[in-house]
């Protein structure tokens, strides 16, 4: 018998990426020797959202931080991904 390759997955959370990502890892996941024992989301940047919100500005500009601004609002009012939950225990 393979044995699983156990992942902790360690992410920054954002909002466009983090659960399209999952949604996808974990369908894949299944049809392999995976174990996802634990996910770690981390701050963006290690930054206030108002640096962030400068870099993005600086980097975007500000008709395309607009559009960006958009994305997340409405990212923001989709039902939430799962909490936070246990380790799995050992098979």
């Amino acid at each position: 018998m393979i044995q699983p390759v156990k992942v902790v997955a360690v992410t920054q959370s954002d909002p466009f990426f983090t659960g399209r990502f999952f949604e996808a890892f974990l369908a894949e996941s299944t049809s392999g020797p995976v174990r996802l024992l634990e996910i770690v989301l981390l701050r963006n940047f290690n930054q206030s959202r108002l640096a962030l919100a400068r870099r993005f500005l600086k980097f975007y500009g500000p008709v395309d931080m607009t559009r960006l601004v958009g994305r997340y609002a409405a990212s923001r009012r989709a039902p939430p991904l799962p909490g936070p939950s246990p380790p799995l225990p050992e098979p």
